[in-house]
């Protein structure tokens, strides 16, 4: 294998192997070779930008499609729910608020007759926005530190210590009621 970017080299005699070349294959594109070690290493610079994209992708995900609870059902977080969220809020500091309808991702249809109804839904949101952001800055403020190893940095696992998300919550569900149906 070539030793500048991992790719096949075809050897036509038999002996020692020339420089630039090595018999290790490359374990990923995120590898280098470290001519003093002898073997590939992993590039740190790279590991961290995919890591990085990977909590951003995962960041993106949470806050459009993630949801939160209130009143004992989930709501969207979606672009959508929230500007429906602020033109209530806004209606009550008019002095205009009439009940409104609001959709759960259930899809089960809820009447808000009360002012108290939209300030629930709108901080219950906030809070798992700002979730959300906190533990992106924990997961970017990780793969940041300098104490991280590269190599234990590789293998990080970026989709892990997030607030739940709607679908998390659906497949903890199914997997309960599955757990229940095998102990019967």
């Amino acid at each position: 294998y070539s030793t500048m970017d991992g790719s096949s080299v075809e050897m036509k005699e038999i002996g020692p192997l020339p420089n630039g070349v090595t018999d290790k294959e490359r374990p990923s594109p995120l590898h280098d070779w470290n001519q003093e070690e002898g073997d590939w290493a992993p590039n740190r610079y790279r590991v961290i930008k995919v890591k990085f994209s990977e909590i951003k992708t995962q960041l993106t995900h949470r806050l459009e499609k993630g949801g939160f609870e209130a009143f004992g059902t989930w709501h969207s977080l979606s672009e959508r729910a929230s500007n429906q969220i602020v033109s209530m809020r806004q209606s009550i500091i008019l002095g205009k608020f009439r009940e409104e309808n609001w959709i759960t991702l259930f899809g089960v249809d809820l009447i808000l007759t009360k002012e108290e109804d939209v300030e629930t839904i709108y901080e219950a949101g906030a809070q798992r926005t700002r979730d959300i952001y906190s533990a992106f800055k924990a997961h970017k403020a990780k793969i940041l530190s300098r104490n991280f190893k590269t190599e234990s940095l590789l293998s990080y696992d970026t989709s892990r210590e997030w607030p739940m998300s709607f679908t998390e919550y659906l497949e903890s569900e199914k997997k309960k009621l599955l757990e229940d149906n095998d102990d019967q």
